[in-house]
């Protein structure tokens, strides 16, 4: 179901057997012509072929993975459980076994809601993002794995809070195992770490 403005890119999602949706941006390449009264009735409908052309090799799944970390203890996972987590009175922690379903790198999108005053996250070769600044009660901050980008409720750029030579990770096909911290949290503060499977397909 191409859903588009007028003119411009469209978004193209299809439906898998699992009832779950995937999709990818397109541009038209070519095609759309039709005759009167040959490919259509000339009052409720017209048939052509278009040709659609994707920058994205891969679909991307309209709903994420995910998982939560927090000091409350009614707060579940996402995912089935934490492989491993600690809590102390001042920080969370979590080392996670996440499953990318894709057939390639999916990016991960880690929201903080605070209190917090640093958010270390360690990828599954050990790379490291590690943020520190304040975040008071109600802010958040999201790390944005692929666009590279670090901001705050108000959409506020907060990348100068980033300690020196952050490395933003993929998380590979296959399972692989993540790690975040947040110190001087309370019981309102939580992290969400997601991410969107891709595959490969033809449609």
């Amino acid at each position: 179901t191409p859903t588009t403005a007028e003119r411009g890119a469209a978004t193209l999602v299809f439906g898998m057997p699992d009832d779950s949706e995937w999709y990818t941006d397109v541009v038209r390449a070519g095609g759309g012509d039709w005759a009167r009264k040959v490919d259509s009735n000339d009052r409720t409908y017209f048939k052509t072929t278009l040709e659609l052309e994707a920058a994205d090799s891969f679909w991307t799944r309209t709903e994420p993975e995910a998982f939560e970390i927090g000091r409350s203890s009614d707060n579940p996972t996402l995912l089935p459980k934490l492989a491993r987590q600690r809590v102390s009175s001042a920080s969370v922690f979590g080392e996670q076994e996440i499953e990318n379903i894709g057939d390639t790198y999916a990016w991960g999108v880690f929201t903080v809601k605070g209190p917090a005053t640093a958010i270390l996250a360690i990828g599954p070769n050990g790379e490291t993002v590690h943020w520190v600044g304040n975040l008071t009660a109600g802010q958040t901050l999201t790390i944005d794995m692929r666009a590279n980008t670090v901001k705050d409720q108000s959409g506020t750029n907060r990348y100068n809070g980033l300690q020196p030579a952050p490395k933003f990770w993929p998380i590979a096909p296959g399972t692989s195992q993540v790690t975040v911290q947040v110190d001087d949290t309370t019981a309102e503060s939580l992290a969400t770490v997601q991410w969107w499977p891709r595959k490969w397909a033809v449609v």
